[in-house]
């Protein structure tokens, strides 16, 4: 099959699209290979071998071996991480600061918060959003104070009620604070 040349001052609007989007397409494609070396790395930091990666991954040590040596550091716009890794990272600075709450008491939020119509309200005040979300469940059948866990709720700052919020959400419960994780 033989391909048309057309010149780049003379190429219509979808083909330009299309070869943006294919480039778009390399970057996204070697930023993903990329991040993903990084983690399979941090798994062998972790795990202590690439044997044991490959065991939990399915793959070849040998496998494993090369996919961390082609990590390579490709930092977006002048060394910053990308948004998503920076609000991964506040996350995680700010659950850390939260005070330790049982495990009940995460999941009693949690279920609360998965009945809740989610609105604008919900960024403007995620912590009042949240009360108002554990005062509305009738009746209350969770073991703990509903208006301690309300309270609590909207002691929480913005970004601090943002992160529980996201963990909540994402179904990531073991990732808030207890107790055990505190003594850990």
């Amino acid at each position: 099959m033989s391909q048309i040349q057309i010149w780049p001052d003379q190429e219509p609007g979808w083909l330009r699209r299309v070869r943006e989007l294919d480039d778009f397409a390399a970057l996204v494609r070697d930023r993903t290979a990329a991040e993903r070396a990084y983690w399979i790395s941090v798994g062998v930091r972790e795990l202590g071998s690439y044997a044991a990666v490959g065991r939990v991954l399915g793959i070849s040590d040998a496998r494993v071996g090369r996919i961390v040596q082609t990590y390579r550091p490709t930092p977006a716009f002048g060394g910053w991480p990308e948004a998503e890794e920076i609000l991964s990272r506040l996350y995680a600075r700010e659950l850390a600061a939260l005070p330790p709450q049982l495990g009940h008491v995460w999941r009693a939020l949690h279920a609360a918060v998965a009945e809740a119509r989610v609105d604008r309200s919900w960024a403007d005040d995620p912590g009042e959003a949240m009360a108002r979300a554990v005062e509305a469940v009738r009746p209350w059948t969770a073991d703990c104070d509903q208006a301690a866990l309300a309270a609590l709720c909207r002691s929480w700052s913005r970004v601090q009620a943002l992160a529980v919020a996201d963990a909540l959400t994402l179904g990531l419960i073991e990732h808030l604070p207890t107790p055990e994780l505190a003594r850990a």
